[in-house]
């Protein structure tokens, strides 16, 4: 028996089924061909039939089928000179300012942020130049809508760093989203930061030379005057000295 349908988008064998409907119940019966226009099964007597998509593949494909998502960056200055960026994946319709509030201390990184990412898959970050800390390795993606959300991957990026392409891998270590970025000239370090610097590199050549190194807290301290002290011990000088 030829049953006509319509369904366009389900034209794969294993996604159309035929329900056999009887006085006890429905059965369902796989198809012996299916072309443009019609099923084709085959059946012993007449009763109702409809054309019913698999369930199970559907939710399999539910399942399967990527989400629209979204990858947001953060950066972070430390008291040394050292920036770390947080990479947050998300699905795109968590919204932005929600994660800003939970980010105070951190700069948002304006970027174009779409993509797509599977449920329950794990990623990975990388970078170029490769020569920089990326942790964690891999990430497991989830819907996650909050109430919290926390740096998914983190780079550390010496202050001096001026551009830096970021890439999220799927398992297939495709790449999946990537962006290029040059960091802000806010990102350098402060001049408080740049006199500790010199201090310590100061420090470090007078320990290397031999001199003595004052510890903190500590001022230099004026030696009187050893002639001044020899003409005050001195016998004739006093009064009251008795030869």
């Amino acid at each position: 028996m030829d049953l006509c349908f319509c369904r366009l988008t389900a034209l794969v064998s294993d996604c159309l089924s035929v329900g056999h409907i009887t006085d006890v119940g429905i059965s369902i019966i796989q198809p012996l061909k299916i072309t443009e226009t019609h099923v084709v099964v085959r059946v012993s007597h007449l009763s109702g039939f409809g054309i019913v998509l698999d369930r199970f593949k559907r939710f399999k494909d539910f399942l399967t089928k990527p989400i629209r998502g979204q990858v947001l960056l953060f950066l972070r200055h430390l008291h040394r000179p050292l920036n770390i960026l947080s990479v947050i994946l998300l699905p795109s319709n968590v919204p932005l300012q929600e994660v800003k509030r939970q980010h105070t201390e951190s700069k948002f990184i304006q970027a174009p942020s779409f993509c797509s990412f599977h449920k329950s898959k794990t990623y990975s970050l990388h970078s170029d130049p490769e020569d920089f800390t990326i942790q964690p390795k891999t990430a497991q993606f989830f819907e996650n809508y909050g109430p919290n959300y926390h740096a998914t991957f983190e780079i550390t990026l010496p202050v001096s760093t001026e551009k830096v392409t970021v890439m999220v891998q799927s398992p297939e270590e495709e790449n999946v989203w990537d962006y290029v970025l040059h960091l802000p000239v806010s990102a350098s370090p402060t001049p408080a930061d740049e006199k500790r610097m010199r201090l310590g590199k100061s420090l470090s050549a007078d320990e290397k030379a031999g001199k003595p190194v004052p510890g903190p807290g500590i001022s230099s301290v004026k030696v009187p005057n050893p002639v001044f002290l020899e003409t005050q011990n001195a016998g004739p000088s006093c009064p009251h000295w008795q030869g």
